[in-house]
């Protein structure tokens, strides 16, 4: 964890603003369900071990509009993280079924915003990064799309190629004409650096679709449990994140 010097993970600036903190209690383990005390397992017994309270400060960018949190989990600890979650059981089948009516409705979803916006009838090959078990990827596949999927689940949805776990394990020449990157940024310790590395994986003119959730609003997003989401965004925020990474023009 970076408990000093920290700067926005997004525009580098130094100029961040405490709003909000909160403290978390290993004795609230037992009241939680399932998946929030798993996370608390996370933070407690990964990220802080041997302490029984953590408190957090909720810090905002005054440059570019970025939400993080102090101390700042780095990649090492969100390997740990979601290695740790796996030896767990967490399990993407028990979410949902991957094939329900919801879930094949958010795949549709994206694939029709994104039918109306680029040429998708020309991609072949699309990259799902962090997509969990892939069944993001469903209206893709049943659109005759090749997909592959990289996230830390045991398998994928039938017709969806795993390549690994992080972006170490896709070749350096390895490129696709689509990258869906939906829910994930927020995820992550370092977004600049994770979107211009998924930018050198797409083919020349070919499209990356980012999705973040809105969770900044009128109070410092301090969450039921922190170790889901360790960055909140802001429409500028993303807009910068995207156009320092050098795939937007002013």
């Amino acid at each position: 964890m970076r408990f000093h010097n920290l700067r926005c993970e997004v525009c580098g600036s130094s100029s961040l603003k405490v709003v909000g903190k909160r403290c978390y209690r290993r004795a609230e383990m037992d009241k939680l369900d399932v998946y929030n005390a798993m996370r608390f397992k996370v933070l407690f017994e990964k990220w802080f071990p041997n302490q029984t309270e953590v408190e957090l400060s909720s810090i905002y960018c005054v440059r570019c509009g970025l939400a993080i949190y102090q101390p700042r989990p780095e990649p090492a600890d969100l390997n740990a993280k979601y290695r740790y979650l796996a030896e767990l059981g967490q399990d993407y089948s028990k979410v949902a079924p991957y094939n329900s009516p919801t879930e094949i409705e958010r795949s549709t979803l994206i694939y029709e915003y994104l039918s109306k916006r680029i040429r998708l009838r020309d991609v072949e090959d699309v990259l799902d990064y962090g997509g969990g078990d892939g069944r993001l990827m469903q209206a893709f596949v049943k659109a005759g799309k090749t997909c592959f999927n990289l996230d830390y689940s045991s398998s994928c949805i039938p017709s969806v190629r795993k390549l690994g776990d992080t972006l170490d394990d896709v070749g350096q020449d390895q490129k696709f004409d689509l990258i869906v990157c939906s829910h994930v940024i927020e995820h992550v310790a370092e977004p600049l650096s994770v979107i211009r590395r998924l930018a050198e994986h797409l083919k020349s003119g070919c499209w990356l679709y980012v999705e973040v959730p809105m969770e900044i609003w009128k109070a410092a997003p301090l969450q039921h449990e922190p170790v889901t989401h360790i960055n909140f965004f802001t429409p500028s925020s993303l807009w910068n994140l995207l156009y320092l990474a050098g795939l937007i023009e002013c």
